[in-house]
C-alpha cells in the first residue's frame, strides 16, 4: 500500500498551485502526519525513510521504582482499584501517568529533538499510532529500544493479526496498546445524524460548528473515501482533490478547528455540532452528554492501532514489566472495558464475558472488512470481528481537555471490575447508509451512578 507521502515529486508549478489547509501547504501537511488509513480492515502500518539500526535496549538495564508512561487522554481505567494501582501493589513500581499526547505529529515534534541527540525524554513508555509515519521512523532512526521479552511472558497473548506489523515485523520494539476507529460524531441537541463528509462540509446548519482531526490519516483519509478514492493508494491527483475539498470547507467557515483529543469538551458542551472523532472517546463522553452520537460514514471509515514503545533513555526492564502486566487477560479486560477500545490481548474477552460490556473480540479475528464498496444488504460486521480505534490526549501546545471531565466506565453488571459502582449498558450501533447493527466487537455504552474523573497514581 502506498503512503500519502509516497507520491510523485511535485514540480515547482505544482507547489505554486498547492492549496493550504488551516494555513499549511500540502507539503507541510504531509510532513505533519503522512500516512494512509485502512478501510476498516487490519490497519496499514507504515515505515518512513530514515537511518539508524534501532536501539538495542542496552541503555535501559536497571529496574526502576517509578515508571513514566505517556499516553493519550481517556485511554486507561480510573475506577478504583485501578490497574495501575494493582500493578504498583504487586511490583512496588509507582506509575506516573501523563495524558499528554494530543496528536502524533505534535508529540513527535516534542520528543524528536532530544531523541535525535541521543537523549531521553523523561518517559519509559510512549505511544504512537500505526497509521502515522512515526512508528517506522522511531525504529529506523534507532530512537526506541528493544523490549526485554524475557520479562514479557504474556506476549504470547498478543493476537496473531498484530504480531508482525511492517514497521516492527518481529515485535522487537513495540506492543499494541488498543485499537479503534475513526468516524463522525455529532451532538443531537444541535443536529440530526451526520453520516457523510458531504453533509459535514455543506450542511448550513453545521456552519461554524465543525471540527476535524489534525491526524491526516484520519481527516484526509475520510475525505478521500468520500471522493471515491483509495487512501491506501494515494496519487498527487487524489491527494490534491481531498485537500482542496477540506480547504473549501475551511474557507467557507464550515470547519472552524483542527484538533487532537481536545475535540471532546467542545463537542460535549455544544461548541461543536459535529466532529471527525475517534469511537472510544465518544462512547466515554456519553457520561457527560448522552446526546452524543457516532457513526461510520456511508463511504467508509478508518481503523488503527496505538503502539507502546520504549524511547531512548527509558528503563527497558521497568517498561517491559509493565507491558507484561497489561498483557494479562484480566488486566487487559478491565482496561478495554473502561476505555471502550479494542484490546490486542487474547483471553480478555473471556475474562469479562459475563458482563458483555467488553468488546467481544480482539483485533485480528475480523472476518470481513468495511469499505465504501460494501453495498450489499448484509452486515459488514460478522461474529468474532473487531475494529481499531485510538484515544488522544491533551498537550501543552494546543487547547486542553479538562482532566476533570467525567468519563463513563464500562460494563453492564460489571461487578468483577468495580463492585462499588452501579452501571447499566446498552449496545452501541453503527450505521452505514440505511443499514445498521451492533457496534464492532459488541461494544456497549454504559452509564454509572458514580461519575469519576481521570487521575494519576
Amino acid at each position: 500500500m502506498t503512503v500519502l507521502g509516497a507520491r510523485p515529486e511535485s514540480t515547482q508549478a505544482d507547489s505554486a498551485r498547492a492549496k493550504a489547509v488551516g494555513g499549511m501547504t500540502r507539503d507541510e501537511l504531509l510532513r505533519r502526519g503522512t500516512a494512509a488509513g485502512a478501510l476498516l480492515t487490519f490497519p496499514a502500518l507504515f515505515a518512513a525513510c530514515g537511518g539508524g539500526d534501532g536501539g538495542d535496549g542496552a541503555g535501559g538495564g536497571e529496574l526502576k521504582t517509578v515508571l513514566n508512561f505517556a499516553n493519550w487522554p481517556l485511554y486507561i481505567d480510573v475506577d478504583k482499584p485501578t490497574t495501575r494501582q494493582q500493578f504498583t501493589d504487586q511490583t512496588g513500581i509507582k506509575i506516573n501517568y501523563f495524558e499528554e499526547i494530543n496528536d502524533n505529529a505534535e508529540y513527535f515534534a516534542k520528543v524528536q529533538g532530544p531523541l535525535s541527540q541521543g537523549d531521553g525524554v523523561g518517559r519509559d513508555i510512549f505511544v504512537f499510532t500505526d497509521n502515522s509515519r512515526f512508528p517506522g521512523l522511531l525504529v529506523d532512526q534507532g530512537w526506541v529500544q528493544k523490549l526485554d521479552k524475557s520479562l514479557i511472558p504474556n506476549i504470547e497473548n498478543l493476537v496473531g493479526a498484530q504480531a508482525s506489523p511492517p514497521f516492527d515485523p518481529d515485535r522487537e520494539y513495540s506492543l499494541p496498546w488498543q485499537s479503534g476507529m475513526t468516524g463522525i460524531a455529532w451532538n443531537e441537541e444541535l443536529t440530526g445524524p451526520v453520516e457523510t463528509i458531504e453533509q459535514l462540509f455543506e450542511d448550513p446548519k453545521l456552519k461554524g460548528k465543525v471540527s476535524m482531526l489534525m491526524e491526516l490519516a484520519d481527516s484526509v483519509g475520510l475525505v478521500m473515501l468520500a471522493n471515491g478514492d483509495d487512501p491506501g493508494a494515494v496519487t498527487d491527483e487524489t491527494w490534491d482533490r481531498a485537500v482542496t475539498r477540506v480547504q473549501g470547507a475551511v474557507d467557507s467557515g464550515q470547519v472552524v478547528r483542527f484538533t487532537g483529543n481536545d475535540f471532546a469538551q467542545p463537542l460535549t458542551n455544544g461548541t461543536f455540532a459535529a466532529s471527525v472523532a475517534w469511537s472510544g472517546d465518544v462512547i466515554q463522553l456519553l457520561a457527560d452528554n448522552p446526546k452524543l452520537k457516532w457513526a461510520i460514514p456511508r463511504d467508509g471509515g478508518l481503523i488503527w492501532t496505538d503502539n507502546m514503545f520504549i524511547p531512548t533513555g527509558g528503563s527497558v526492564p521497568t517498561a517491559s514489566t509493565y507491558m507484561n502486566s497489561v498483557y494479562d487477560p484480566e488486566v487487559a479486560a478491565k482496561i478495554a472495558a473502561y476505555v471502550n477500545y479494542v484490546t490486542p490481548v487474547k483471553g480478555a474477552k473471556e475474562a469479562l464475558a459475563p458482563t458483555s460490556c467488553l468488546p467481544r473480540a480482539s483485533l485480528g479475528s475480523r472476518s470481513s472488512s468495511w469499505s465504501r464498496s460494501d453495498s450489499s444488504g448484509t452486515s459488514p460486521s460478522s461474529p468474532g470481528s473487531s475494529p481499531r480505534s485510538s484515544s488522544r490526549g491533551s498537550s501543552r501546545t494546543s487547547p486542553r481537555r479538562s482532566r476533570t471531565t467525567a468519563r463513563s466506565s464500562a460494563a453492564r453488571s460489571c461487578t468483577q471490575v468495580s463492585p462499588r459502582s452501579s452501571r447499566s449498558c446498552s449496545p452501541i450501533h453503527w450505521s452505514i447508509g440505511s443499514r445498521s447493527g451492533p457496534a464492532p466487537g459488541g461494544i456497549s455504552s454504559c452509564s454509572s451512578s458514580s461519575r469519576r474523573s481521570s487521575s494519576r497514581i
